[in-house]
């Protein structure tokens, strides 16, 4: 089943968290699909997330600086 924009949009997190239903994630994914023409602003979007996502695990994975007192 073709899925739009909006509806891809609406679901990204869970995609990037995996959290979707087999046949939700592969309809999702086709939407992405770079071999079949797929959305770019959708590919960019969740582009977006994943780097925010990384970026945030980084932060909270470093040491905390040494207390000033």
């Amino acid at each position: 089943m073709a899925k739009s924009c909006e509806d891809v949009s609406a679901r990204m997190m869970e995609l990037l968290y995996g959290e979707l239903p087999e046949g939700e994630r592969a309809a999702i994914e086709a939407h992405l699909e770079t071999d079949a023409g797929g959305c770019a602003r959708c590919r960019a979007e969740l582009a977006g997330l994943r780097s925010a996502r990384a970026i945030a695990r980084q932060v909270l994975d470093e040491t905390p600086p040494a207390s000033a007192h």
